[in-house]
């Protein structure tokens, strides 16, 4: 073979796409498995696979995830619930340039970053932690757990200008914790069909329609940046937003009732997308990321009208246990019972749950006294979503 022919060979294997594995998730709890993953015009495909976007749940490539925010590093909380990592490179105008580990160089308009947070740590906390805005304006909160309202007029890579009751100063990057910023409560976008959020192995994300496989990386044409390019090789997640389903955690319970098996007892109060020792959710191996952590006695209800066609979770004793822990399961849809085990325990296989809900009206979830009182009853509804009904019209 002469050196023409090894040129080529070399070009054309550095020039295409890998196509990594990934593991697709859909609303009817299957898993299909290929490579490469492309989305256009509501058609998410992989390998020779095609499904609806809205008819997914999620997208994993199996990669593990950097939450540790390191010093000199900050984390950008964007109003619509992306996220970014990494520095201010500059501003110009009203566009923050930030370099992005995962992105590289991303131009973002100042008024939808919602917060920054500045203190190196786990950066699943939001960034804005501790930064509740206390009045109208800005609120910065400092290195020494101090805070102060105002107005941030500037940012620069030398640190922010404030104005405030102490006047125009002037505070390095150093000085801060985070800054919570005056943004309207909206998401950020008007987005109504079925888009996704792309989660990279640094922890940052961001939403988006459509992504594709280009020149050897994977090019997302995001809601808010623009388009993104980023080597598929730090892919983590792709999660469904506004599909054919809902996660329980994201509504709001009609009626809770919680009490402790002892008079006077401490009572446990349910979690969103936590434990109820406010851990990751996670029944043996496995951990989920959305759910609800309960503590017996727990009854949560939520109204459906019949909209929704199934329920679908897993139900178990949280791994936080590693003994005692023995709970009865129940399901009830308009006081009738769906689904019920007793006796579920902390070496119990947790317990796939997938019932018809097309004509309740109200359901609840309910963790009971076991055998052992209340002791160790910290029960995961995990990965918990409601299949939503097809309307007609929409692709079968």
């Amino acid at each position: 073979m002469d050196v023409r022919n090894i040129l080529i060979i070399a070009c054309c294997f550095l020039t295409t796409a890998p196509l990594f594995p990934v593991e697709v998730v859909t609303v009817e709890g299957n898993t299909i498995e290929g490579k490469g993953l492309n989305i256009t015009k509501g058609i998410l495909s992989v390998g020779e696979e095609k499904l609806p976007l809205d008819e997914v749940i999620s997208c994993r490539w199996g990669r593990n995830r950097d939450n540790t925010l390191d010093r000199g590093e900050f984390m950008f909380d964007l109003v619509n619930g992306d996220r970014l990592r990494g520095s201010v490179a500059g501003i110009s105008g009203k566009k923050l340039t930030i370099d992005s580990r995962s992105f590289g160089s991303i131009k973002v308009g100042i008024q939808i970053v919602s917060a920054i947070r500045f203190a190196p740590g786990n950066i699943e906390e939001s960034a804005g932690t501790g930064s509740k805005r206390m009045a109208e304006g800005d609120t910065v909160v400092f290195a020494n757990g101090d805070s102060l309202n105002g107005t941030v007029t500037d940012i620069s890579a030398a640190g922010i200008v404030l104005e405030s009751v102490l006047g125009r100063m002037h505070y390095t990057f150093a000085d801060l914790f985070s800054i919570t910023f005056d943004r309207p409560a909206t998401s950020g976008h008007t987005v109504q069909d079925t888009f996704f959020r792309i989660v990279t192995a640094t922890g940052e994300s961001v939403s988006g329609r459509e992504m594709e496989q280009k020149e050897g990386r994977t090019v997302i044409h995001s809601l808010n940046v623009g388009d993104i390019s980023v080597a598929g090789s730090v892919l983590a997640v792709l999660k469904v937003e506004n599909g054919r389903f809902v996660y329980l955690s994201d509504l709001v319970p009609s009626d809770a009732e919680e009490r402790s098996f002892w008079k006077g007892g401490y009572i446990w109060h349910y979690k969103k997308d936590r434990s109820v020792d406010g851990n990751r959710l996670k029944l043996k191996s496995r951990e989920y990321y959305k759910g609800i952590g309960v503590h017996s006695y727990c009854r949560l209800a939520y109204r459906l009208n019949g909209a929704y066609e199934r329920f679908v979770a897993a139900a178990g004793i949280d791994s936080e246990v590693t003994e005692y822990g023995n709970a009865d399961i129940i399901i009830r849809g308009d006081g009738r019972i769906l689904f019920e085990r007793k006796h579920v325990d902390a070496v119990s296989t947790p317990v796939s749950i997938a019932v018809d809900v097309s004509s309740v009206g109200t359901l609840e979830l309910i963790a009971d006294f076991g055998e052992l009182f209340d002791i160790g009853d910290h029960v995961d509804w995990a990965g918990a979503y409601l299949i939503k009904k097809k309307k007609s019209g929409d692709i079968k």
